[in-house]
């Protein structure tokens, strides 16, 4: 399962794989006013449950997207690749291009999720090409 700073650092490096125009940060729950964490205890909630752990994807300093990791379990990887997959979708509304290209065909790579970790992988030949983090090596 990845943290939110692993997260943060695998989307960081395939993103600046890119171009060093994209930027990622993690969001974090500091700022929350004392009158909204008082509410969400007087209702049962707690602030992770209120604001999950998220990652900012800014494009020359615009934010563009936040990919969210849930505080409940994902032992399929399923949210996770939801959240990857839709980053690709920004970053194609950004570039007008499939992101990222399949070294071997002409089509975008899809996350992966397989035991534990997640990866690039061709659509056609479902091989996992690079781990998340990894699309440099290509």
């Amino acid at each position: 399962m990845f943290s939110i700073d692993e997260l943060a650092a695998c989307v960081d490096a395939d993103l600046r794989a890119l171009s060093d125009r994209w930027s990622v940060e993690i969001v974090t729950t500091e700022g929350v006013p004392d009158q909204v964490r008082e509410t969400a205890a007087s209702h049962g909630l707690s602030i992770p449950e209120l604001f999950p752990q998220a990652v900012s994807v800014r494009h020359d300093g615009f934010p563009y997207s936040r990919l969210t990791l849930s505080s409940g379990p994902d032992e399929g990887g399923e949210q996770l690749e939801a959240s990857i997959e839709q980053l690709k979708t920004f970053v194609a509304e950004v570039t007008t291009e499939e992101w990222p290209g399949c070294p071997h065909h002409r089509h975008a790579l899809v996350p992966t999720y397989e035991d534990g970790s997640l990866g690039w992988a061709c659509p056609s030949s479902h091989e996992v090409l690079v781990p998340l983090g990894g699309l440099s090596q290509l």
